[in-house]
């Protein structure tokens, strides 16, 4: 699956998911330029929209839309329905679920730290002592 990153967009055919009331920004795009853009098929899940669209001639994706909406998957040949889940990226809050440590680990950090604070804190009240010892 290739992102496509040109605007205009080229002549093919193309698909994106939508998310929430951000179906109604597709709606309007693909709306002002219905001569130029004709969907092929949706499907809903949850609160996420399919649509595989062809672009009949070079059509502007702006990049405020982009924005918004991210930039529309080359279908590939006899493409028909969403691809499957299996196939996609994991979603985000499974990569940051992933990136932080766990309760565990998080506890022996802060205990690692606590006795580093000690002893740099032991460490200078000895100097401090030796210091005005000499004094």
């Amino acid at each position: 699956m290739a992102l496509e990153r040109r605007n205009p967009l080229p002549r093919g055919i193309y698909w994106t998911d939508v998310i929430g009331t951000k179906v109604a920004l597709f709606h309007d795009w693909r709306t002002s330029h219905k001569a130029t853009v004709k969907v092929r098929g949706t499907q809903e899940s949850g609160t996420i929209t399919w649509f595989l669209f062809e672009v009949l001639e070079e059509t502007p994706w702006p990049p405020e839309l982009a924005a918004k909406l991210g930039w529309p998957t080359i279908a590939e040949q006899g493409l028909k329905q969403n691809p499957p889940q299996a196939d996609l990226p994991k979603n985000i809050t499974d990569q940051i679920a992933d990136a932080l440590p766990t309760p565990g680990q998080a506890a022996s950090t802060l205990v690692n730290t606590v006795y580093f604070i000690a002893a740099g804190a032991a460490a200078y009240l000895v100097y401090t002592f030796i210091k005005e010892a000499r004094s």
